[in-house]
């Protein structure tokens, strides 16, 4: 067969094929694009509206929480200040640790062990008792002689009783207190 056209019209055939091909894909794409954003843009309102209705829900319960959480914080502050005006010593009054506790300290040897401290406030005179375990007689009789010689205590009192055995004697004392 012969061969009727010439090499540079040859050239401009299939670049003129080259371009109509590209306008045609492009032309696709393009149709393609525009049918998929038809296709999709109900969809797209109907997310942004649940987007703003749930951002709406979201923030409604922001609002309540902070409000119930600021009545909870205020309640449970009201309830911790409640309390601890338990522990509040009045001023006029000495804790118990300034009347019993320290002197009690001052004079115990390892030989005795506290095992309770109790403390009554009454109207004319402040009481207190101390149980614990001495590990002997002399031990127990060295502890309730300081004890007597503390000038805040004005009685002292060591049940005989106390005094039965030789070794691991569980004791009970009774102190009074000097009122001022």
């Amino acid at each position: 067969m012969i061969n009727l056209l010439t090499e540079k019209e040859k050239k401009n055939i299939e670049n003129e094929y080259k371009f109509r091909l590209v306008i045609v894909g492009m032309g696709f794409m393009v149709g393609i694009i525009f049918s998929a954003s038809i296709f999709l843009l109900p969809s797209y309102f109907l997310s942004a509206t649940k987007v703003e209705n749930a951002q709406a829900k979201v923030d409604a319960l922001k609002k309540e929480s902070d409000e119930k959480s600021k009545a909870d914080l205020e309640a449970a502050l009201a309830d911790i200040k409640n309390k601890l005006a338990l522990f509040v010593i009045p001023k006029n009054q000495n804790s118990i640790s300034d009347d019993l506790i320290i002197p009690i300290e001052k004079v115990k040897t390892n030989n005795i062990k506290i095992t309770g401290i109790s403390y009554e406030v009454a109207d004319k005179n402040n009481t207190g008792n101390i149980r614990g375990v001495a590990t002997d007689r002399v031990s127990l009789i060295n502890f309730s002689e300081a004890l007597k010689n503390n000038p805040q205590f004005s009685n002292v009192d060591l049940p005989v009783s106390d005094l039965a055995k030789n070794k691991q004697i569980d004791f009970n004392i009774l102190v009074t207190f000097k009122t001022s």
